[in-house]
């Protein structure tokens, strides 16, 4: 919007000969940028420009363009794959696999509440006694892939309280993707709540998610391999006011609720563990990116064949990385 300035001399003329000029709305909304009154003024005075100021508001909300106020996009993509593979077993197998993606996103009240969903189906198309199973055809789907909403407290607390604070703080519910630090970790989908501030700089995560059931589980036994019921809790930091680098420190836990499908009776598979991690992404020289992270796990769970008594799980790790990217021309 395009804010045209006009002297004070002026608008003290337009007051003070009403038949010359008529003053407006406009002319009172610019007189707020002015500096503060001074505290001698009279609160009838005060009172009256908090009036204009809520009044003006109103105004703008009213006749804001719709396209600002809500505003809704969509779209979808069709991917189809073509597997030829000898597994040991038979001479080939050959598989054709189509997928399809639709998505609907929306943006509303100038990015307050904001949302997205996306389906996903799949259908495997396998050559006559080429698949694993009985099936020769399989349809997967359709599934909710993500799912979320965000409410940004900060603005709508600016919009409709006047509360100006330095800081910015998030709601967002639903499933998405989840990753901590780089994703070296932690990066997988959850259906989660998660709370989201920035002040001066420094950036607070709290995330409190679970597995889809229908997560395919990191461990590929078959009595858990194709559906996990693991809960997360992540509180993550990151230092935002630099330009060039981002670090971060996290701490996350991880449950393991995983049901045996069939039920094993020898053997348990629970596997709970805490990890802790540190690091830092950004750009050391120009077009040269870099991220890097560390991190030590701690937890418990089942060695082969023990279903009664659990051992220790005790691990570290770290990865570096590093981006060559183009420069626009």
């Amino acid at each position: 919007m395009r804010v045209v300035r006009i002297p004070i001399w002026l608008i003290a003329i337009a007051i003070a000969i009403p038949v010359v000029a008529r003053p407006s709305v406009s002319l009172a909304q610019l007189s707020l940028n002015q500096p503060a009154p001074r505290a001698d003024l009279g609160s009838a005075f005060l009172e009256r420009q908090r009036a204009l100021e809520r009044e003006n508001q109103r105004k703008l909300q009213e006749n804001l363009p719709a396209a600002q106020k809500f505003r809704v996009d969509y779209g979808g993509w069709f991917n189809t794959y073509f597997f030829l593979f000898d597994d040991g077993v038979e001479s080939s197998r050959t598989l054709r696999q189509y997928e399809t993606r639709l998505w609907l996103s929306f943006s509303a009240d100038e990015g307050i509440h904001e949302g997205y969903a996306r389906m996903r189906a799949t259908y495997d198309d396998w050559n006559h006694g080429d698949n694993f199973t009985s099936n020769h055809d399989d349809l997967n789907g359709p599934n909710l892939e993500r799912g979320w909403y965000v409410f940004d407290i900060a603005k709508a607390l600016k919009r409709d309280e006047r509360i100006d604070a330095p800081i910015e703080l998030k709601l967002k519910m639903g499933r998405d993707l989840v990753y901590a630090g780089t994703g070296y970790a932690i990066d997988l989908p959850l259906d989660h709540v998660m709370i989201q501030g920035e002040v001066a700089g420094f950036e607070t995560t709290y995330i409190a998610g679970r597995t889809p059931a229908s997560t395919e589980n990191i461990d590929r036994s078959r009595p858990v391999a194709d559906h996990s019921n693991r809960v997360f809790h992540i509180i993550e930091e990151r230092y935002k006011g630099w330009d060039s680098h981002e670090p971060f420190v996290y701490i996350a836990w991880q449950d393991d609720h995983t049901s045996e499908d069939p039920p094993e009776l020898l053997q348990q598979y629970r596997y709970d563990s805490r990890y802790i991690g540190w690091g830092s992404t950004g750009e050391l020289f120009e077009n040269l990116r870099y991220s890097t992270e560390w991190v030590i796990e701690r937890g418990k769970s089942y060695n082969d064949q023990r279903f009664i008594k659990r051992s220790d799980v005790k691990a570290w790790a770290s990865i570096t990385a590093s981006t060559i990217t183009s420069g626009a021309r």
